[in-house]
């Protein structure tokens, strides 16, 4: 299966999220990412579409 890897930019523009934030949530542990060999972050689009679903299960109905 071919993953398919976000920088932290693209998972930012995915979340709606300032890149700080997106990297913050990744060395916190928020967020899951694949640190490579040269220190590069990188996020599964599998991991942010999980990111997404649960904070949209958690925000609470507008009010009508």
């Amino acid at each position: 299966m071919n993953e398919v890897l976000l920088t932290p930019s693209a998972a930012a523009r995915a979340l709606g999220k300032a890149e700080h934030t997106i990297r913050y949530y990744a060395v916190t542990g928020k967020l899951p990412c694949i640190e490579t060999t040269t220190g590069r972050r990188l996020f599964r689009q599998s991991d942010i579409e999980d990111f997404l679903r649960k904070q949209s299960e958690k925000d609470p109905p507008e009010a009508a």
